[in-house]
């Protein structure tokens, strides 16, 4: 069975995502696709699902009196022995049914996931185990990208380069329900996502364009509106939101405006309940800097910051709060992507966030901390509903 070109538009990038999800629930609701379109999306696309997609996914077969059966994202090419030690050749003309065939084409789905590389993608057929066209030009793609001899075929160079290219990538884990559970991973790929395809929306001078239905502002479209403002919070919460996390909003009613950087502490496991709010967050460390610097010194506040941002891991949210009275000028938030900070204060920490003209990776030494008033490590730990 082919999959319907309703829900070949949803993967063709490579990637089922929490946005994907929305369109195709809203899809079964219109009655446009059926349980056996979700079927084949869960049997065949399984490695393309994005964190905290897998559960929903479920949700929206059972709604249509289907089912899907989870399976292990693939972690390498040990389900093709032969393949992997050379043994055997896949090709088109002479393996299309061959067993190894449906490792490769789940190993290339994986791979254009996790490495965003739609070329390896396989929107019509999936991993069916029929090693056609559109398995050789996936094969061809991926060959050319790690410098082999492009020939479409699956030979023992091949296949080694795909088994170490999974091995080198994050598989998702899987929960009991078939869902995927989403980590710092997915945030940091989520905010490496937004900066590389909507550097030009987190601008100051830039409309804003909003990836999270659940806002109140519609989602995908520019919002000029929002020109003029700085957009740190929704560059972070959009992170969120594209990582299979639920984002707070005000009112905790799962839809609504996301809260200003230096108040998302207050959806945190440690002082949600005292604003009434659900947890979103758990808090890794946090640091008044100038109460600290007033009761020890500088310098002990200082190594006391330094320690705290090396206890920041990729995907982590740093929020700091400025100095001075203003809560209105909102902070700053910041999602990590890498931390090279040292025991002594030097090096530095990678961030994606929004800026002054665009959102960017930016590295960030100590110097862009000591003059704030408050800090937060922040990790995101409410995944979307199902």
């Amino acid at each position: 069975m082919k999959l319907s070109p309703q829900i070949q538009s949803l993967i063709k990038d490579g990637r089922f995502d929490a946005a994907d999800v929305d369109r195709l629930a809203s899809l079964a609701k219109q009655g446009k696709v059926k349980a056996a379109d979700v079927g084949v999306l869960g049997a065949r696309y399984g490695d393309a699902l994005d964190a905290g997609t897998g559960a929903r996914l479920s949700q929206i077969a059972k709604s249509l009196g289907g089912a899907i059966k989870p399976q292990a994202p693939i972690a390498d090419l040990s389900g093709a022995p032969g393949v992997l030690n050379g043994l055997v050749t896949l090709s088109p003309a002479h393996n299309r049914g061959h067993a190894g065939v449906t490792t490769v084409q789940r190993a290339l789905i994986a791979l254009a996931n996790r490495q965003e590389r739609s070329a390896y993608m396989l929107p019509n057929w999936g991993a069916d185990g029929d090693f056609g066209t559109e398995t050789a030009n996936a094969v061809k793609a991926f060959q050319a990208a790690q410098g082999l001899a492009v020939t479409g075929k699956v030979d023992g160079r091949t296949a080694k380069a795909l088994d170490a290219q999974l091995k080198a990538t994050n598989a998702p884990v899987v929960f009991g329900g078939g869902g995927l559970e989403p980590g710092g991973a997915e945030m940091a790929k989520a905010a490496e996502f937004l900066v590389r395809e909507h550097a030009h929306h987190y601008g100051v001078d830039d409309p804003w364009m909003n990836l999270d239905p659940n806002h109140s502002l519609p989602a995908n479209v520019r919002l000029g509106g929002l020109k003029g403002s700085w957009k740190c919070n929704l560059f972070a919460c959009n992170t969120m939101y594209k990582a299979g996390f639920e984002p707070p909003y005000y009112g905790n009613k799962g839809r609504g405006e996301y809260p200003n950087a230096n108040q998302l502490y207050k959806w945190s496991d440690k002082h949600a309940r005292r604003y009434n709010n659900k947890v979103h967050f758990k808090v890794g460390d946090e640091l008044n800097i100038e109460g600290t610097e007033k009761a020890v010194g500088a310098d002990r506040a200082k190594a006391r910051l330094i320690k705290l941002l090396r206890s920041a891991k990729p995907g982590d949210m740093i929020i700091v709060d400025h100095r001075g009275d203003d809560v209105a000028d909102g902070g700053h938030c910041r999602v990590v992507m890498d931390n090279r900070m040292k025991a002594d204060g030097t090096g530095y920490i990678a961030c994606a966030q929004a800026s002054r003209d665009s959102g960017k990776i930016r590295d960030e030494n100590i110097g862009r901390f000591t003059n704030e008033s408050s800090i937060w490590i922040l990790r995101p730990n409410r995944p979307q509903d199902a």
